[in-house]
């Protein structure tokens, strides 16, 4: 029997015994004036087994709570409302603090977390993005500058409150209020004319800065705020085009990574100085196929490599680069997820385990490609292989008994896995896949 059957296990002998007790208790109530000695005698062993009850409860549950003392990390995988609820009123406050992060931790028990005396714990739970709103607004107000910090941070904060903290003294916390998505638009504005370059980089990378701000940030002294305003998906083009010219690399390595920067910007830049630059250019998807051709002669192995990475580079290319010396432009065509099976069947033989494990984790890999991989001597591949959105039943069940728990990990979180697969796995030796089995196989049941 596993640690967790034995915590989990009812004390089903007592818990007949009592039911049983009751049921006789009930006759004799019928008729309570001729059946005192019987209702006596058995109210008191009724009482006496709820006592024996109790206490094998309490012992289960000691039993159920002791891997976390060995491994108090494994608190934050917990899912169980009684054990989350008896954690969270332990005396030390990192235990608590792991249950204030654990995502599956019941509102009530995040809301009282929410008031513990150390500032640690409240931090945590203003992090969680489960906690309440209203919860969140108490905090909002704590005296420590990091419970507001994280606060500010949270998904689940509301406009209003973020519009209170974005007046925080705190720089910290108005950064994070800067980053939030759930800011107004009208509080970014404000924010962009802080002073405090923390603050203007975090409203110059938020998507939901306006336009106007974003313009005005794109001539900001500091070098960082322009590159944040450059990487922002939504600058416009003539914004993009002016940085495309800054005398600062960053801020033009920002122009050549933004998902939204035109053919003709690339273009430019891929004839920069810069090596870093011209590498950004190559990973980027609107670059021009014409222009990929010209950097795939690039005298600098790095922007070479950079095209492995692009999902709009030609078959051609790719193949190209696939016999490449460099270790560094066969991982990138390994990962790339336009390469084509055939490709990645051929590096799958590569020496690198980086180039397998990147093969192992890639969606166009064959399945006879997997299967080969799943046998790899690296624990990092068989772990990728684990991974994939595409492995067969088959590869699931076999790799559920791989010898690394981090492999069996994987396996406990597929998506594809069955649940008597993960009936399976509740069974295994090692208390975190353990406990993951379980927690699918509660999701399985709520479906």
């Amino acid at each position: 029997m596993n640690k967790f059957e034995a915590s989990q296990e009812q004390p089903k002998d007592i818990i007949k015994e009592i039911k049983e007790t009751k049921q006789e208790l009930e006759l004799l109530l019928n008729n309570p004036e001729e059946n005192k000695e019987g209702i006596f005698t058995l109210s008191n062993s009724l009482k006496e087994l709820n006592n024996i009850l109790e206490q094998e409860i309490e012992e289960e549950t000691e039993k159920a709570l002791s891997p976390y003392k060995e491994n108090p990390n494994e608190i934050k995988s917990e899912f169980r409302p009684s054990l989350l609820e008896k954690l969270s009123q332990d005396e030390d406050e990192n235990t608590r603090a792991l249950v204030a992060e654990n995502p599956s931790t019941p509102i009530e028990i995040l809301n009282r977390l929410s008031k513990d005396q150390s500032s640690y714990v409240r931090t945590i739970a203003a992090r969680n993005p489960n906690t309440p709103k209203q919860t969140l607004e108490k905090l909002s107000q704590d005296e420590n500058e990091y419970v507001r910090t994280n606060v500010a941070k949270n998904p689940n904060t509301s406009p209003e409150i973020l519009e209170k903290l974005s007046q925080d003294e705190n720089d910290n916390t108005r950064t994070n209020v800067a980053k939030n998505p759930n800011t107004p638009i009208e509080i970014l504005k404000e924010l962009g004319k802080s002073e405090s370059v923390l603050v203007k980089g975090a409203v110059a990378e938020n998507p939901n800065t306006p336009k106007q701000t974003l313009e005005k940030l794109s001539q900001d002294e500091n070098e960082c705020t322009r590159t944040s305003v450059a990487k922002n998906p939504n600058t416009p083009q003539y914004i993009l085009e002016e940085l495309s010219s800054d005398v600062s690399e960053q801020v033009r390595e920002g122009v050549a990574q933004n998902p939204n920067t035109s053919a003709e910007i690339l273009e430019k830049l891929s004839k920069d100085q810069n090596i870093w630059v011209r590498a950004d250019v190559a990973k980027n998807p609107n670059t021009p196929q014409y222009v990929l051709e010209i950097l795939n002669k690039d005298k600098f192995k790095d922007v070479r490599a950079g095209i492995a990475l692009n999902p709009s580079a030609k078959e051609e290319i790719l193949k190209a680069l696939s016999k490449e010396g460099y270790k560094n432009a066969r991982a990138f065509v390994a990962k790339n997820p336009s390469t084509p099976p055939n490709m990645l069947d051929e590096l799958s033989q590569d020496v690198s385990d980086w180039v397998r494990e990147n093969i192992a984790l890639n969606p166009n890999t064959k399945e006879e490609t997997l299967k080969a991989l799943s046998k790899d001597r690296f624990e990092s591949i068989r772990k990728s292989v684990a991974k994939n959105p595409n492995i067969s039943p088959d590869m699931l069940e076999e790799l559920s008994q791989d010898r690394s728990s981090q492999v069996r990990t994987c396996i406990a979180l597929h998506p594809n896995t069955s649940l008597k697969l993960l009936k399976e796995l509740a069974k295994d030796n090692v208390y975190s896949v353990k406990m993951l089995a379980l927690k699918r196989i509660k999701d399985y049941e709520q479906i």
